[in-house]
């Protein structure tokens, strides 16, 4: 398995937020990741969906803000949301 920097998925997984959460076309950029990093942006996206609502609503999408978001507010998370984390963006 190829290693993902955490930098890299964290941009990712606010890519793939912010697709999902606003249902934009975001093809070009999701072109660009590997399966693994889509898989990992897919579950964060599925486990926080709560979350992100509560504590990231009015963040404004693009440059990991919704990922940092999530960072920042960790410890207030779902342990779902936790966990799911916790895998994705290892400490």
């Amino acid at each position: 398995m190829r290693v993902i920097s955490r930098l890299s998925l964290a941009h990712w997984i606010s890519v793939a937020l912010v697709a999902t959460a606003f249902a934009a076309p975001a093809a070009m950029a999701q072109s660009q990741m590997t399966p693994e990093m889509r898989a990992q942006a897919k579950k964060v996206v599925q486990a926080c969906k709560a979350d992100l609502r509560q504590y990231c609503k009015g963040v404004q999408p693009g440059g990991g803000r919704i990922a940092a978001c999530l960072q920042a507010n960790r410890a207030n998370l779902t342990p779902t949301c936790q966990a799911t984390l916790a895998e994705a963006l290892p400490k």
